[in-house]
């Protein structure tokens, strides 16, 4: 089963094991989900699969599943995350 959030990109890293490691701040009801990735295949990071480069404080619509307990990630698209106060 596919899950389909938007977020805000927190942290991207590289680590000595040559995989990248995703952050992605979600906001939901009363608190903000930080849903983590390994990626093992950077394509989907590259600026003509995600649509616009991957980077700190971007805003994406991602579709991802899980596997077990581990999140996989399946799409990331790029798109203008606008923040709206609630009154």
């Amino acid at each position: 089963m596919t899950i389909t959030a938007y977020g805000i990109v927190e942290d991207l890293t590289l680590t000595e094991k040559n995989y990248q490691k995703l952050t992605i701040a979600v906001n939901s009801p009363f608190k903000t989900e930080l849903l983590k990735f390994n990626l093992w295949d950077n394509s989907l990071l590259r600026e003509d699969n995600a649509g616009s480069a991957v980077e700190k404080g971007a805003g994406f619509k991602l579709e991802y599943h899980y596997k077990d307990q581990y999140l996989c990630l399946d799409k990331l698209t790029g798109m203008e995350i606008v923040n709206c106060p609630v009154w």
